[in-house]
C-alpha cells in the first residue's frame, strides 16, 4: 500500500490517587506504570509485541495489591485498507501472558492471591466512515493457574468506537 505503519513506543505512568471506588479522594496508593510497544508492516500483514507493567502502591491500611504485568504478541490481516473510500477491514488475532503477583498486607505475602493466565485475542475492526473505526473483540484464557478460583478469567469481550484525528476529507 506504500503507507506501512512501523512504530515503536514507551510509556510511563503514575497514577495519582484521586480517588475512586476503592478509596477516599488523595487517600490511597500511588501506582506507577510502564510499557513498551512495536510493530512492523507490511502489504495487508502486520505483527505487534508489547510488555506492560503496573507496580501497584501500598494504602494507609497497609494493603498493597499484587503487582500485575502481561506480555504479548498479535498478528493482523488487513484485506481492505482504502483511507479514501472510508474503507477498512483488518482481522487480528493476539496472544498474551499475564502475570497477577500476590497480594501482600503489612509486607507479607497473602496465600491464595496471585497466579498466571494465557490468553488468545480474536479482534475484527471495520470502518464506519472515513474518520470512525469500530473493534470487537474476545479475550479467551486458554491456560491458567489460578490458587483461588474467584480469581481466574472466564472470558472477556469489548467492542469499542475510535475518532481518528486529521483524516476528515
Amino acid at each position: 500500500t506504500g503507507r506501512e505503519g512501523n512504530f515503536a513506543l514507551v510509556m510511563g505512568a503514575a497514577e495519582l490517587p484521586t480517588g475512586a471506588v476503592d478509596h477516599k479522594a488523595f487517600d490511597g496508593p500511588m501506582d506507577y506504570m510502564a510499557a513498551v510497544l512495536g510493530s512492523v508492516e507490511w502489504s495487508a500483514y502486520s505483527a505487534i509485541a508489547y510488555y506492560f507493567y503496573r507496580l501497584n502502591g501500598e494504602d494507609g491500611d497497609g494493603f498493597k495489591p499484587g503487582d500485575f504485568s502481561f506480555w504479548g504478541v498479535g498478528l493482523a490481516y488487513t484485506p481492505i485498507d482504502d483511507p479514501e473510500a472510508g474503507s477498512l477491514l483488518s482481522l487480528q488475532l493476539g496472544l498474551s501472558y499475564e502475570l497477577y503477583a500476590e497480594d501482600q498486607q503489612d509486607g507479607r505475602t497473602i496465600e491464595g492471591t496471585g497466579g498466571t493466565v494465557l490468553v488468545l485475542h480474536p479482534t475484527a475492526v471495520w470502518a464506519v466512515g472515513e474518520s470512525s473505526l469500530m473493534f470487537a473483540l474476545v479475550s479467551i484464557p486458554v491456560a491458567e493457574d489460578f490458587d483461588d478460583p474467584a480469581a481466574e478469567d472466564r472470558w472477556r469481550a469489548g467492542v469499542g468506537y475510535v475518532h481518528l484525528l486529521g483524516h476528515e476529507h
